[in-house]
């Protein structure tokens, strides 16, 4: 909902007028503008209405200032969430035979199966049912199925890595409420050429060889009823996860640290504004959980506010862990206001590497000479300037113990503040800086992550398989191809 100028004197377009419902037309469902204040309580309810009918989507309303001295209508009634179970049974069988006459199908996932709230193991049964791997969407935004031990390895938003992984032995995409997101250009040579790739959800886009309307997590349990199977699953991501995790605990890398920070805070939802380390290290040690993962469907740079997310969902009741970049955190640090001021109960991570990582990450690879320009790089001082101007104690992070004190020093610190009112709180993280005594904000400072804590085994890297993905900063693609261990 958004203000509007007095109605009584619009024709003469005064300051902050302007035609809202038609600027934001183009992304929203529904957008309307009031035109009597008696229109209030069913103007709400179709707005809510249309919001929550599948698929889910942003709607707007405009309110002129001067209907806020009037009285509104009579409420609307009760209002029910509209149904979202619905299974197209004549589609799905439809899919069963095509995943019957194929040789080696597979499943993608995709944030829908969390968005629509079903969870009945959908995914986990159906690739069971067929024994065909599953692969989590490109930059997942919520989690594709009910936990990590369903994913077997994450999709990276590039045509050339979807084909990496898709293309040798599967003849059969199914799209489970997922999509092929795509972000940088690689070259021309078709997504899936050749391949058939099925839709389930409510979010078709008209791409796809055959696309199947539904509740996708109910439709992918009602299909594994109706599927032969193919063979049996191999976790061929989980050993790799393993390895990763053993590696960087060894090198004392950030993976490392957020592995220790997803145990002790393993009971709160997960924010995540930290594209640099999305992909390769925060979906590996965080995992997907139902209703415990949270990022961007798109622009993940200080744009969507993770900070503002994580400190309103804690608001509302639900203590959250924000996981974020130094960049990102410039765009909203304001809200560490709002999260002191008001005792939100949200721990901030921030992976300090000095930079606009992603951005630099990016000039890389197709911009040589912009990546190591200034107005990418800079030094924000999480202590003494960020956490000390809003009145919020800091810390840094080196060993378990220290994540182990802080989770016995959190109840203590809110038993200590005078008045009821508490701190807020973060979870330290770093390689060696000093450390306090206060839980904090939590930083990484060590160098640019994005760059040089994945090896890079990708072939057409400079250097070949092993090679650091730090070693090969002049490599196409090496920004996008690190997750590959």
């Amino acid at each position: 909902m958004a203000g509007q100028q007095d109605t009584r004197h619009t024709v003469l377009e005064p300051l902050l007028y302007h035609d809202l419902t038609g600027m934001v037309h183009s992304s929203v469902k529904y957008a309307y503008e009031l035109r009597d204040p008696h229109d209030i309580p069913l103007a709400l309810r179709t707005a809510l209405s249309r919001a929550f009918t599948p698929h889910y989507g942003p709607v707007f309303l405009s309110v002129p200032m001067d209907f806020m001295d009037k009285d509104a209508g009579e409420p609307a009634g009760p209002f029910v969430l509209p149904g979202n179970m619905a299974v197209d049974r004549e589609g799905l069988q439809e899919v069963a035979e095509m995943i019957d006459g194929a040789r080696s199908p597979c499943i993608v996932a995709g944030y829908e199966n969390d968005i629509y709230g079903h969870f009945g193991g959908g995914v986990e049964a159906l690739a069971d049912a067929i024994g065909c791997p599953v692969f989590a969407e490109p930059l997942a935004s919520r989690s594709p199925c009910r936990s990590r031990d369903c994913v077997d390895s994450d999709l990276q938003p590039a045509a050339a890595l979807i084909n990496m992984s898709l293309l040798p032995p599967h003849d059969l995409v199914i799209l489970v409420g997922a999509d092929l997101t795509l972000y940088p250009y690689t070259p021309p040579i078709g997504l899936l050429p050749g391949k058939r790739v099925v839709y389930i959800g409510y979010s078709p886009t008209g791409r796809h060889s055959l696309q199947v309307y539904g509740n996708p997590d109910a439709s992918a349990l009602y299909l594994s009823t109706l599927v032969k199977r193919k063979g049996e699953r191999v976790h061929r991501e989980r050993v790799r996860d393993n390895t990763r995790l053993a590696i960087m605990k060894r090198k004392r890398e950030s993976g490392y640290i957020l592995s220790l920070a997803a145990e002790v805070f393993r009971d709160r939802p997960v924010v995540d504004e930290a594209i640099s380390s999305s992909p390769p290290v925060l979906r590996s040690t965080f995992g997907y959980r139902s209703g415990m993962y949270f990022t961007a469907r798109s622009g993940q740079l200080g744009g969507w506010g993770g900070l503002p997310a994580a400190t309103g969902m804690a608001l509302a009741g639900r203590p959250s862990l924000l996981v974020i970049g130094d960049g990102s955190l410039m765009y909203t640090v304001q809200t560490l206001w709002t999260a002191k001021k008001y005792g939100a109960d949200v721990k901030v991570v921030v992976l300090n590497n000095h930079s606009y990582g992603i951005l630099r990450s990016f000039a890389s690879s197709y911009y040589e000479d912009a990546a190591g320009k200034e107005y990418l790089k800079f030094d924000l001082d999480i202590h003494g300037g960020v956490a000390k101007s809003y009145g919020i104690p800091s810390m840094d992070l080196e060993e378990r113990h220290d994540v182990v004190e802080l989770s016995r020093t959190e109840g203590a610190l809110h038993r200590c503040v005078r008045g009821g009112r508490r701190h807020k709180e973060a979870l330290p993280l770093a390689p060696p800086a000093r450390i306090g005594h206060t839980p904090a904000i939590w930083r990484w400072h060590g160098p640019l992550m994005a760059l040089n804590a994945i090896p890079c085994t990708a072939t057409f890297v400079e250097g070949g398989p092993g090679t650091m993905a730090g070693e090969c900063f002049n490599a196409r693609f090496c920004w996008i191809c690190k997750w590959h261990c």
